[in-house]
């Protein structure tokens, strides 16, 4: 039987016989001042309409050129110096044009193409580019457009459109804005933990990261994502990831790299509590598991392990308590 949380000495990291100082020299983490983020009725909506449109009837339009605020399918090829880059190329890529996801000019340079032309690009990857070895580079890029986007039909939001959406688990509309409203303004919380973390990220230093810390991080997230896709919008993750004008493979990039800074951001926030000595209790874990939408600390520790699960939830009130501080 899967035990509470409570403040004793575990042997997964986490627990504060770990030693954190073998991975992170610790910044400045008191007294940062985060701006509170508050969650409108306007902001619930606008995700309830994101919803309905990505479960809305769509036709493929091939009669007329591609304009800015359409979303379009594109095949692409990337190449420097003509040779082709890893994760340069894709096909079937829907692109919002206008969204600015994409580098500075490839969306400009598909305006007015029309469906079955071809043309080639040239664009510069901007400075602050994820992949450091394309940061300022130029490419050429090889483009198909494929046909336009177009919406002929959003679903109405109804009850038995939830039950469909989460498999039964909600039946009414109100059931689901009420659930969406929870999880948006968690999402504002995970906000300023996030800012929070970022300053004080700033001023800390690192040693060698735990490896093992990190792939498991990469499969949590990939886990999460998925979730997300499935449950919010009804996607795959690789429709999920398209909606953001990325690839799979891009979109899992990304995932990589966020793992390692995550990591980073634990071993921080866990060197914290173990030079404050902030410790979580059962009744807290009960509680903060339950903000998750989970039915109790058990559901979650069922799902990401009883340590994984304590130490995410002592992470969270080591944050809120520098918030409040």
């Amino acid at each position: 039987m899967i035990g509470g949380c409570t403040a004793k000495t575990v042997t997964a990291p986490g627990n504060h016989s770990a030693g954190y100082d073998e991975y992170v020299i610790l910044g400045e983490y008191k007294g940062i001042t985060v701006d509170p983020v508050t969650v409108t009725e306007e902001d619930v909506d606008a995700e309830i309409n994101r919803m309905l449109t990505s479960r809305a009837q769509i036709s493929q339009v091939t009669d007329r050129a591609a304009a800015m605020g359409d979303t379009v399918s594109i095949d692409y090829e990337g190449t420097q110096n003509g040779e082709a880059f890893e994760n340069g190329s894709y096909q079937d890529q829907l692109i919002e044009l206008g969204s600015g996801n994409f580098i500075d000019g490839f969306e400009a340079g598909i305006e007015g193409m029309f469906p079955g032309e071809s043309k080639d690009i040239t664009v510069t990857f901007p400075q602050d580019y994820w992949d450091v070895s394309m940061a300022g580079t130029e490419a050429e890029f090889h483009i198909t457009l494929n046909y336009i986007r177009q919406i002929d039909s959003i679903p109405e939001y109804t009850d038995s459109l939830v039950q469909e959406l989460t498999g039964g688990d909600l039946t009414t509309t109100a059931e689901y804005t009420a659930w969406l409203r929870g999880q948006m303004e968690l999402d504002a919380v995970n906000y300023r933990r996030s800012q929070l973390m970022n300053a004080i990220m700033a001023s800390s230093q690192f040693k060698d990261l735990p490896q093992n810390r990190i792939e498991a991080m990469a499969k949590e997230l990939n886990v999460y994502y998925t979730d997300v896709a499935q449950q919010q919008y009804g996607e795959t993750l690789e429709e999920y990831a398209a909606a953001y004008g990325m690839s799979l493979e891009d979109f899992q990039n990304e995932l990589a790299m966020q793992a390692e800074q995550n990591v980073q951001q634990d071993l921080v926030t866990l060197a914290i509590s173990e030079k404050e000595n902030i410790l979580i209790t059962d009744v807290e874990c009960e509680e903060r598991a339950k903000q998750y939408g989970y039915d109790g600390f058990s559901e979650m520790a069922g799902i990401y392990g009883e340590e994984r699960a304590r130490e995410l939830l002592l992470m969270d009130k080591v944050r809120d308590t520098l918030l409040d501080a």
